[in-house]
Formats: C-alpha cells, sequence, structure tokens
C-alpha cells in the first residue's frame, strides 16, 4: 500500500507550509519560514486506498502522530489519547518523507492481531497562531468555510478542527486559497487564561464549485489545564466563535 501525498512533517511545527492545487487534492510543496505566516491551498485531501471496493466493518478514524522507521516508511501511530498503534507491518507515505520523524494525520485503519492495519490517510495542517503584526497584510482575508466540528485532543497536544472549504479550478488561473491563524488577544482572569484566536481566509478568486473537507490542527501544548480558546471562524451566516476547555 502506498498513501500519496507530499511532506507535512509535524517536526517542523517551527515553519509553516506552502501548498498548491495538484490533481485535486492539497499537496504540500514546502515548508516556508514563519515570516510567511500563512498557508495557501486550493483542497486538503491527501489519502489512498486500493483501487477495489474496501470492506468498512471495524474500520477505525483517529487523529494520530504517524512515525516513521529508519527507512522512512511509517511503523505505527500515536493517537490524541495517547494510545500506540503498532502498524502490522510498515508503509510508505510519500508526505512522510523523513526517517525517524512524527507526521500529524487522520488515520483510517482496522485492528488484526492485535496491530493497525492502515487503509487511508489524510493529511492534518498545523495552525500557528501568529500575531497581527505577522499577519498585518491579510487580516481582512474573511471570505466564508463552513465549520463542521471541533475537539480538543484527549491528551490535550491540540484542538482539531474539520472544516468544509469551497473550491474549484479557473482556466488560466493558479490562484489558491490562503488560511492562517491569528492570536488576537490573550485574557487573564482569576479562573485562567483565555486565548482568542481568529481564522483567516481568503479564496484569492478561485471558484465555488465543489466541497473538499480539510483538517486542520492548533497545538495546545503550552495551554494550562483550565484555560479556554476561542476561536472565530469566517461563515457564510456571519462570523461564528466556538469556545473549548482545556
Amino acid at each position: 500500500m502506498r498513501l500519496s501525498g507530499k511532506r507535512t512533517p509535524i517536526h517542523i511545527l517551527k515553519h509553516l507550509f506552502l501548498l498548491t492545487r495538484k490533481a485535486g487534492t492539497f499537496t504540500v510543496i514546502a515548508g516556508m519560514p514563519l515570516c510567511l505566516a500563512f498557508f495557501t491551498l486550493a483542497a486538503v485531501l491527501s489519502s489512498c486506498s486500493n483501487d477495489e471496493e474496501t470492506d468498512l466493518s471495524g474500520v477505525k478514524a483517529e487523529m494520530c502522530l504517524l512515525e516513521t522507521d529508519l527507512m522512512a516508511k511509517v511503523k505505527s501511530a500515536v493517537t490524541d489519547a495517547d494510545e500506540q498503534l503498532p502498524f502490522s507491518s510498515p508503509v510508505k507515505v510519500k508526505w512522510a518523507e523523513k526517517a525517524d520523524s512524527s507526521y500529524r494525520a487522520m488515520l483510517y485503519y482496522r485492528m488484526e492481531g492485535g496491530k493497525a492495519l492502515p487503509l487511508s490517510a489524510k493529511q492534518v495542517l498545523v495552525l500557528l497562531p501568529r500575531t497581527k503584526e505577522e499577519l498585518k497584510k491579510v487580516l481582512d482575508a474573511k471570505d466564508p468555510v463552513t465549520f463542521v466540528s471541533g475537539w480538543m485532543a484527549k491528551n490535550g497536544t491540540f484542538l482539531n478542527l474539520t472544516i468544509d472549504i469551497k473550491t474549484g479550478t479557473k482556466e488560466g488561473s493558479e490562484n489558491s486559497h490562503s488560511v492562517a491563524l491569528l492570536e488576537d488577544t490573550v485574557c487573564v482572569s482569576p479562573t485562567g487564561k483565555n486565548f482568542h484566536y481568529r481564522l483567516l481566509h481568503s479564496r484569492n478568486g478561485v471558484p465555488e464549485y465543489y466541497t473538499v473537507r480539510t483538517y486542520f490542527s492548533i497545538p495546545a501544548s503550552q495551554i494550562s489545564s483550565g484555560d479556554t480558546i476561542s476561536l472565530d471562524i469566517p461563515g457564510y451566516d456571519g462570523l461564528m466563535r466556538k469556545m473549548y476547555f482545556k
């Protein structure tokens, strides 16, 4: 089995990623310096499965960290509940190119004989909070998206988001969507801190022909128990605010 896509290593959390459209998927082209602090994208869907129909009985889906071995093959995963999932055999994932590293992903798998049989893996993009100064040129990016779900990882390492983005292609145009995370304010109260984030999104002229489901993770290890995250998301019915508790 080969899981297709390109590199989104979690070990370069100190970087953001530049993405572009290729064959109807979001494809990471390169890790970019912090000063960019902005994703450009057109669709995020990096997955694979067998060409034949897959039996979905017993299939589980987990946000996780994929772990590569010394041959840069994915040997196991660690879920957001800190559950270790050794694979029945290592698999090659094109976007997990670095040996002995961890990569953020949504993993679909089935347990067989006490080990995980991987069926599909989708890249999860890590959004790092950025200041107004870093994002001053894109603060007005408010094109709508469709919020699907959000949840705090059981081990508290990430706030995970599922978001649908309408996208498409336009002849003669290579424009792509852009998204970033603004850290608006941090308020301190007797009960803890509130981190106020704002999702910035620009279609950059890309048409809205179809919908692509995307997964994002926001690092939360630096947030203490009792703290909260308020996240503003631009929707088709206006700005929505979601609250999450650590």
